[in-house]
């Protein structure tokens, strides 16, 4: 699925976003989807793939805001804050506002402001 986010036909693209969106309503959907986005992130160089991941990860965290996943979102928004596209940065504190679950989950934040 992680290659048919970056498919060229937006179509593709958006059944996938629909099929991860699906995926995450399962059990452990969160917890096996947000590493992959993640794993995807930093390879990616179409701006709009990196803003759906981002985009994607958000609607994960709102929808479980208390899953383990919260972690590795955190980690993912860090890393696209860094990002020199500005679109990108603002689907990245979306995706920080988003997370309101465990304590863990705000590491990532609180370790990279405290450098």
């Amino acid at each position: 699925l992680m290659a048919c986010l970056q498919d060229q036909d937006l179509e593709v693209r958006s059944s996938t976003r629909a099929a991860l969106l699906a995926l995450a309503t399962l059990e452990q959907g969160p917890e096996i989807i947000m590493p992959s986005l993640q794993a995807l992130f930093p390879d990616v160089k179409d701006e709009a793939v990196r803003g759906l991941a981002l985009e994607i990860a958000t609607a994960i965290m709102q929808r479980n805001p208390l899953s383990k996943a919260g972690t590795c979102a955190g980690e993912l928004a860090m890393r696209a804050l860094a990002d020199a596209v500005p679109s990108v940065r603002l689907y990245a504190l979306r995706l920080l506002s988003a997370l309101k679950g465990p304590q863990e989950a705000l590491l990532p934040v609180a370790s990279l402001l405290q450098r």
